[in-house]
């Protein structure tokens, strides 16, 4: 891995350097002291500043200690089964079961429409009709949430599951309002 230089660190913020060494996992564990969550919404974290300035190609006694010292907060939100910590402002990225079973309940919603019965299509996939079906419901959501399904910016909460368990409405206001696009 290329070494940084303080020019580099004058480019960057210290969110972004991190980031561009988050690629290895070693310099990571040599560099983290400690990390801790706090109750309130905070990630704290202590870093080596020995390795930190090594790292920088710089002196040890060059380094501000407030650079080993990384905090911000964070929220916490329930996705399915799993909890994800949100930080920062989350970076667009769409969720590829979500996108895949889309395609599929757009496929099926046009074989229905084209009269074929939703027993062929479970058994041409090789599935369930109940599982056909409460995934089916994925191709009536507004076009918002597709779109946005789709550009991956849906609230983090939103997941399969929940759209499988929901009785999804038809009112695509609503939709929006139940899944958090209102």
């Amino acid at each position: 891995m290329r070494r940084l230089s303080l020019s580099d660190l004058e480019d960057m913020d210290r969110a972004a350097l991190l980031a561009a060494w988050s690629k290895d996992r070693d310099l990571i564990r040599s560099l983290l002291v400690s990390g801790r969550l706090t109750p309130s919404g905070s990630i704290d974290l202590v870093l080596d500043p020995a390795t930190l300035a090594q790292e920088l190609d710089l002196p040890a006694n060059a380094l501000h200690p407030d650079l080993a010292t990384l905090s911000t907060r964070f929220d916490r939100r329930r996705r399915g089964q799993e909890a994800k910590l949100i930080v920062g402002t989350p970076t667009p990225a769409p969720d590829a079961r979500l996108l895949r079973t889309l395609s599929r309940a757009l496929t099926w919603a046009e074989a229905i429409r084209s009269g074929t019965s939703l027993g062929t299509i479970a058994a041409a996939e090789q599935q369930q009709i109940v599982f056909i079906r409460n995934r089916l419901k994925m191709a009536f959501l507004s076009p918002r949430i597709q779109c946005a399904l789709r550009d991956g910016t849906q609230p983090p909460e939103l997941c399969l599951e929940r759209i499988i368990r929901d009785q999804v409405p038809l009112n695509w206001d609503e939709q929006e309002r139940r899944y958090g696009f209102a």
